[in-house]
């Protein structure tokens, strides 16, 4: 089965001011573009929306009101309604896992509105003469499933329905706030990239949370999203969003491009697609070089192994049937032949990573972690920087988080977040390094959770560090007054007084502000856990500085001789809490007895 309906997720956003959200478009209209925007046909692209004047980081594009609204469509939402699967998704079976959104509740809405509700529909892209569009052929099925199980009206709305669930599948987006999907027709209008220079959010439009079931369908309909530029915008550009999932857009090409032909109907040709796929490095097979081979800049279908359904879904396995491409090594700049590359034994790995049961115990993830760093690690002990690795120690950041959130103790939760960002930290380094435009996702996703346990356990100290580095990518992604972007901004001016002076710390690429697991004494991690990348800083860097320039409160942080993941001040410290810290203390070979 495939993930058919992956629609991106976007946090609901803190109700935007009013200088923030500009002139509402109503539903968008071709005959009115936003300020700054215009439609254009590009060859190869299509319609496409592109500037007409320079847009700053984080500056609002336009706000938009949805064209449809189905709230109540998740399949999380039904289930809680009915509490039973109804006749279209029962007649799918297996093919339902992954879905985002219950097919019933969708056909039933289309089922519910009268043929002109829906003229919007024509605005829309539906992919309908593409015989390869493997979700649209998913969308007819569905139809046809639906009329024969008489969800519809009139047996002859098929094909009508058929369109529209095409056109959802292109288009829509899931908006957790109303617990359903939207349509939208300028943000329909954003090309995907898998290197964007925009992203969204929704925001409730004149105020009020819209509240869980008072006035359900009125709360949905003042819902609006709002576009931001991530990054400064040159007039002319194309504007692009990311249709795919963080997990996804860190992996490498062919991943992302075989992930959007099946989901969105497309062969991705933008530019970091047709650039050197620097997320898949391999150690470089010269004797004398500790450098990472990437494949070059190729127009044309790439090979890495098929993971379209890695995003949520069974993934098609075995080896990918492509020409040899032709590589560089990043550092030393050979073009080694692809023989000479380890490209069979990153297949058997992506396969094995492809049957890795997310619920599997931490254990698993860093015993998963020790082979692909053994087989696609550089020379000299050096960790792999390739994708899966980055896929690994993102769901160990997620595994930790998780049980931090699930603990009822302060304390523990404060260090299970802590050990988090340890993972976290080389994760940091290598998007930074090999996809920065992913940035503001792992914010979200991680940093903004971690830094929400470690303060409520008042660990300010490295709560602060880490809100710092995440403050302004998320800022510019989700607006000023995005509730996560108020939490960064707490942290980052919450006072941490230690030894008579305010501590401050650089960036995570010169060292991570670490507590020690016994006393809670302040420390920096300059030398790299083996967790961390060939990009973290080298042992003795400069991290931290008091703000009187006294700096003896500040030690040097001395990690796990087992785990690596916990910090101390030194041997007594780190043996007062070893009978607390055993259970943690998980490895390849388990917890610590």
């Amino acid at each position: 089965s495939h993930h058919l309906w992956p629609f991106p997720r976007v946090p609901s956003a803190s109700l935007a001011r009013a200088r923030e959200c500009g002139a509402s478009m109503g539903g968008g209209s071709e005959e009115e573009a936003p300020e700054g925007l215009a439609l254009e046909e590009r060859p190869g692209m299509g319609r496409v929306l592109v500037t007409t004047r320079p847009f700053a980081a984080g500056e609002s594009l336009f706000s938009e009101r949805p064209l449809a609204v189905i709230p109540d469509c998740t399949v999380e939402a039904r289930r809680a309604q009915t509490g039973r699967l109804g006749p279209v998704m029962e007649a799918l079976g297996d093919r339902r896992s992954g879905l985002q959104l219950d097919m019933d509740a969708v056909c039933e809405f289309f089922a519910a509105r009268e043929p002109e509700e829906l003229g919007f529909l024509e605005r829309l892209e539906s992919h309908g003469g593409r015989e390869d569009f493997v979700a649209g052929r998913f969308a007819d099925e569905v139809a046809h499933i639906a009329a024969t199980a008489g969800v519809l009206r009139r047996p002859d709305q098929e094909a009508s329905l058929a369109r529209f669930l095409r056109v959802m599948s292109v288009n829509a987006h899931t908006v957790p706030r109303v617990r359903g999907a939207m349509l939208f027709f300028w943000l329909s209008m954003f090309s995907h990239s898998c290197a964007p220079n925009a992203t969204y959010s929704t925001d409730q439009a004149g105020g009020g949370d819209g509240g869980e079931d008072r006035q359900q369908s009125a709360a949905a309909a003042s819902v609006v999203a709002q576009p931001r530029a991530l990054r400064r915008i040159e007039a002319g550009e194309v504007v692009s969003m990311g249709y795919l999932s963080l997990q996804m857009l860190v992996a490498c090409r062919q991943a992302r491009r075989e992930l959007l032909r099946v989901q969105k109907g497309f062969l991705c040709a933008c530019d970091r697609c047709r650039g050197e796929d620097r997320t898949r490095a391999l150690p470089c097979p010269l004797p004398s070089c500790s450098g990472f081979c990437v494949p070059e800049a190729d127009d044309g279908p790439d090979c890495g192994g098929d993971v379209s359904g890695r995003d949520g879904a069974a993934a098609a396995e075995g080896e990918a049937a492509a020409e040899p491409r032709s590589w560089r090594c990043e550092r030393c700049g050979e073009r080694p032949a692809e023989a000479s590359l380890p490209v069979e034994v990153e297949q058997r790995l992506l396969n094995l990573l492809l049957r890795f049961d997310a619920e599997d115990s931490e254990q698993t993830v860093h015993s998963l972690l020790a082979v692909v760093n053994e087989d696609l690690g550089g020379k000299e002990g050096l960790a792999a920087e390739h994708y899966l690795r980055a896929w690994l120690l993102l769901q160990l950041v997620q595994m930790l988080l998780k049980a931090a959130s699930a603990s009822k103790d302060l304390a523990e939760r404060g260090r299970l977040a802590a050990r988090a960002v340890v993972v976290l930290w080389p994760l940091h380094l290598w998007v930074v390094s090999r996809t920065k435009s992913s940035l503001h996702l792992l914010g979200l996703e991680c940093a903004v959770p971690a830094v929400r346990e470690l303060s409520d356990a008042g660990r300010h100290w490295e709560a602060r560090q880490l809100a710092a580095e995440f403050l302004d990518p998320i800022r510019f992604a989700m607006g000023e007054s995005h509730a996560s972007v108020e939490l960064l901004r707490q942290a980052v001016s919450s006072e941490a007084p230690t030894g008579g002076c305010l501590l401050h710390i650089s960036g995570l690429d010169a060292g991570l502000a670490v507590a020690c697991d016994a006393c809670g004494r302040p420390l920096v991690a300059s030398t790299p856990s083996p967790l961390s990348s060939a990009a973290a800083p080298a042992a003795g860097s400069a991290a931290a500085e008091g703000s009187r320039g006294d700096d003896a409160a500040v030690g040097a942080a001395e990690w796990c001789p087992r785990c690596r993941l916990a910090a101390y001040c030194g041997a007594a410290c780190r043996e007062s809490a070893a009978a607390r810290h055993g259970p943690r203390c998980v490895t390849c070979e388990g917890p610590a007895a």
